[in-house]
């Protein structure tokens, strides 16, 4: 059978060389038609390249996937092709072989891509492990180091690359790269084929000379995984002190932690339950001494893993008249031992300890703990309290992760940056559609900050935000924390957290009844709150100061200097719905995240590819369709994608509009519902008589 020629033309490194080229230049200096025949033959070239590497993916066998760049980024059109592969396991690693072509050559090597590792499964420095194999490598898949280039992340694309050869051969260099990495933060070791243009002009099989490369760094890409590392965990040992301290006395003794459990004396479940829980305590793990009664008496670390004691001379005797011996251990190194017990009066203790409050703490004998609850422990035993660091999010990120397209991005970005960065919280306001929600999650991930997200309703109060009491199962009465009150504070462990939070359709909730006494927080003001921890102390919401540590406490809610809140507001909704004091507006930046001022076929066509909607046959009716809606109601790209995915899915564009565009026209007087109806019925696609039929029953209207 004829095998198939796939080569890759001349005219695709054509497409890439010359200067980079800005949308907005290029109106300076190309004519409409030439701009429209330069980004055709760009996206051609581009769909060529991907169904080279859907071709690379053939050749390598199920396991792989591949994510291929855009060809544009919204304002430029791209000087390379880049298609990141990857093994279908190691899907949310950083890592990838990554396929690079530009004007001049074609790459195929190991990549750290950088614009995913906030959220990477791998780290950098388990990305850089690869070159502490890669002797091995050579030697065991007959490699030869001189076809093979070395660079790092600081090199740029035109610079001449050392061999892996000359690596391996040269200490001096190795050294040299190895400081690199340890002391430039964020720099990574790639390696790989760097092809010139000529040679890649030679293919008959592009894809195979392609597939080989990524067989051959198979190994090394192996190497980069993320090593799982046992993780210690931390364990409440009641060694029975208050009840007879000779039981923890030769425990100490022998380096051991003891239990008893007899046959007849005591229930069959709880023997299973607690033979079950010392059997998962593993060499390692740390193990708090406690002496059944709100005391502390040692920290040790586990050496040997649960075993029965034969050697009868080692048997601990609580009563040697009633109890058959303690034969039931742990080997521990009690590193740090206190003579008398460290006792701690907090009411919080088992929050503290990050215990189940249900927990009966005398009667059981192990249980495990949080980290959290280890260190208070070890603060007590130790004579400190622990001060925990206040986290913190900085404002350095200039690019939005994620998929979205938005119409003057950089400025957008500027804009949130800015604000937040001077302290301010922000409300984005805009039509419907135009991608608010989205947008304050992609802030947030921007910023790499932790966010919880609620939508407004009329009937919010300060129960729902502050908090209030509710009832325990015992009849009684504590306080619970509200949305905004869990973003300051773990209630399990009281450690301070910074947790972001988004408030979408921000102006449907009664501003001043459901934020009540946080206006003043928000200024820099403490604030003591009209509620009880169970100790009875009052609970205070501090803004941070100067310091940059607290000591957890159950009654105080710190809110860190970089905190923020981010409310969306629907521009359409805005004079119906609760207006905002000018108080509480003076606290934040609106941002407003609009519909795009210029709807043409370009630029649906660049929401379709961000929105993966490949082949769409309407693009043409969508831009028209957009421009007739907008006359009417301003909407954003969020409902176009609905039109789109619908019409895509189906064909059929009359539903799409009932089922998303017409419910929009809520508000709008009858007459113009109808003239919109009949503008819309001269697209070829739209079916008049549906409409109408549902303008009638939907708005009560007459056609």
């Amino acid at each position: 059978m004829r095998r198939i020629i796939v080569k890759i033309p001349a005219q695709q490194f054509e497409l890439l060389q010359g200067p980079l080229r800005l949308f907005a230049n290029m109106k300076k200096e190309y004519t409409e038609n030439e701009i429209a025949e330069i980004k055709k033959s760009h996206q051609k070239g581009w769909r060529d390249w991907k169904e080279l590497m859907t071709k690379v993916l053939g050749q390598l066998g199920k396991g792989y996937e591949a994510e291929t760049e855009s060809w544009t980024n919204g304002w430029l059109i791209q000087k390379r092709f880049w298609t990141r592969i990857k093994r279908v396991e190691r899907k949310d690693d950083a890592t990838c072989n990554s396929v690079a072509m530009n004007g001049d050559s074609l790459r195929v090597h190991l990549e750290w891509h950088n614009n995913r590792s906030d959220r990477s499964g791998n780290s950098i420095e388990e990305h850089n492990a690869w070159i502490n194999y890669v002797e091995k490598w050579v030697a065991e898949q007959s490699i030869d180091p001189a076809d093979f280039k070395v660079w790092t992340s600081l090199e740029d694309e035109d610079e001449e690359y050392i061999t892996l050869e000359t690596y391996l051969q040269d200490e001096e260099i190795q050294a040299q790269y190895n400081q690199m990495v340890q002391s430039e933060e964020n720099t990574w070791i790639r390696v790989g084929k760097v092809f010139t243009k000529e040679e890649v002009l030679t293919w008959d099989q592009a894809e195979e000379a392609i597939a080989n490369v990524v067989r051959d760094l198979d190994n090394l890409y192996e190497k980069t995984k993320s090593a799982p590392k046992p993780k210690r965990k931390y364990w409440l040992f009641n060694v029975f002190y208050s009840k007879n301290s000779v039981v923890w006395e030769k425990s100490r003794a022998q380096g051991i932690a003891a239990m008893q459990y007899e046959e007849g004396r005591q229930s069959k479940s709880v023997v299973t339950k607690n033979l079950n829980i010392i059997e998962k305590m593993a060499p390692g793990d740390y193990v708090i001494a406690y002496t059944g009664s709100r005391g502390f008496l040692a920290i040790g670390e586990v050496t040997t893993p649960f075993y029965q004691e034969k050697d009868e001379s080692k048997y601990i005797y609580a009563d040697v008249k009633k109890d058959e011996g303690w034969r039931q251990r742990i080997g521990v190194n009690w590193f740090k031992v206190v003579e008398e017990p460290v006792m701690s009066n907090d009411p919080g203790l088992k929050n503290r300890l990050g215990v189940d409050p249900s927990t009966v703490m005398s009667s059981a004998t192990i249980f495990e703990i949080p980290e959290e609850g280890y260190r208070f422990v070890k603060g007590l035993i130790e004579g400190t309290e622990e001060e925990i660091e206040v986290p913190q999010v900085t404002f350095k990120a200039n690019k939005l992760p994620g998929h979205l397209y938005f119409e003057g991005e950089e400025e957008l970005v500027t804009q949130v940056r800015t604000a937040m960065a001077n302290g301010k919280h922000i409300i984005l306001t805009g039509p419907p559609g135009t991608g608010k929600s989205k947008l304050a999650k992609y802030i947030c991930d921007m910023f790499k900050a932790d966010y919880k997200m609620s939508t407004a309703t009329s009937d919010w109060s300060t129960y729902e935000t502050i908090g209030g009491y509710r009832p325990n199962s015992d009849g009684t009465l504590s306080f619970s924390p509200g949305l905004f009150l869990e973003c300051f504070k773990d209630e399990t462990t009281s450690l301070p957290q910074n947790k972001w939070l988004i408030i979408d359709e921000m102006n449907r909730a009664d501003i001043d009844k459901a934020f009540g006494s946080l206006f003043s927080a928000l200024t820099g003001d403490p604030i003591t709150l009209n509620f009880q921890t169970k100790s009875g102390r009052p609970l205070l919401l501090k803004p941070q100061k100067d310091e940059k540590t607290v000591v957890p406490n159950e009654w105080e809610y710190i809110i860190p200097k970089s905190w923020r809140l981010i409310g969306t507001m629907n521009t359409l909704d805005k004079a119906s719905l609760y207006e905002m004091s000018y108080a509480f507006m003076r606290r934040f930046a609106f941002i407003p995240v609009g519909i795009p001022r210029d709807i043409d076929d370009q630029l649906v066509k660049n929401y379709l590819e961000t929105w993966e909607i490949a082949n769409f046959k309407y693009t043409d009716t969508l831009v028209s369709m957009w421009k007739y809606i907008n006359e009417y109601r301003p909407i954003g790209p969020a409902i176009i994608e609905d039109i789109a995915r619908y019409v895509k899915d189906e064909g059929d564009l009359t539903s799409a509009i009932i089922l998303y565009v017409l419910p929009q026209f809520e508000g709008l007087l009858d007459k113009e519902i109808l003239e919109f109806i009949q503008e819309v019925r001269e697209v070829p696609e739209v079916e008049e008589d549906k409409l109408i039929q549902f303008a009638e029953d939907f708005f009560h209207i007459k056609g």
